[in-house]
């Protein structure tokens, strides 16, 4: 038996989960291309992984940051950090015009996070 159109209509779950998921990231891609080449959904998912389980109000240094994420997830910085190097294009090459910040269906402030990616993994410990 096959299913009926109102069966495969997903919208009101989809818009559900969009309004649910706003500000975050799900990797899904709709921010590309970038006009500079960054490969924004890897990116954000670095520092997710290595944000993950540390509060995202932190008001310190980035220094203070890295340290802390050290201290309770050793391994964590240094390892997004090696997948990092490997990218052909980096987040400081990151232009801010705001392109991929208009194609993203929920709201991700694409460019803070690049910004966050450079102090977590372009600058020195």
């Amino acid at each position: 038996m096959a299913a009926s159109d109102e069966e495969r209509d997903f919208t009101s779950i989809i818009t559900e989960f969009q309004q649910d998921l706003k500000g975050n990231c799900v990797h899904c891609n709709h921010c590309l291309p970038c006009p500079v080449g960054i490969d924004i959904g890897r990116i954000i998912q670095m520092v997710d992984k290595a944000m993950y389980n540390i509060s995202s109000d932190f008001k310190g240094d980035y220094k203070t940051l890295q340290k802390k994420i050290n201290f309770y997830y050793p391994g964590r910085i240094r390892t997004s950090r090696s997948q990092f190097k490997g990218l052909l294009t980096k987040a400081s090459e990151c232009v801010e015009c705001g392109v991929c910040m208009e194609r993203c269906p929920f709201d991700v402030d694409v460019i803070s996070k690049m910004k966050l990616a450079v102090k977590l993994f372009e600058m020195e410990d």
